[in-house]
């Protein structure tokens, strides 16, 4: 049993089954900022560990007007994107969002990599208030 159990960790690791692959979205975090006039959060990342790959990336924000219906809303403003390459953004910055520059008290965003082929992530949620 413990010969057969050491045989497919081995493999596992040659071929690359024990390493799950990180959402995109893993390498981002929000940070809720004190003020008195505005809701603020700061929007992390840290591409740098893909610094090698020559990859770029790309943060897209999306502000909402029905918060209440969070990822399904329907009333969408104009959003924006960030592109984060050695040249234009560092891999390891961050962001401050403001509700009142966004014009929205919740957005939704979500990550995309431009290597080979473009890969989003799947879409996350903020809310600068409580629903």
């Amino acid at each position: 049993m413990k010969k057969y159990l050491l045989l497919l960790l081995l493999m596992s690791t040659l071929f690359g089954f024990s390493q799950e692959e990180k959402s995109l979205l893993d390498f981002i975090s929000l940070n809720e900022k004190q003020s008195k006039n505005d809701l603020l959060v700061e929007m992390k990342w840290d591409f740098s560990e893909f610094n090698k790959s020559n990859d770029h990336f790309f943060i897209e924000i999306i502000p909402i007007q029905d918060c209440w219906n969070r990822l399904e809303a329907e009333m969408l403003n104009e959003g924006f994107e960030i592109v984060i390459d050695n040249k234009n953004k560092l891999l390891e910055d961050n962001l401050i969002i403001s509700h009142l520059k966004l014009k929205a008290k919740c957005f939704k965003y979500r990550v995309g990599s431009k290597k080979t082929h473009e890969k989003k992530s799947d879409w996350s949620f903020y809310t600068f208030v409580n629903l």
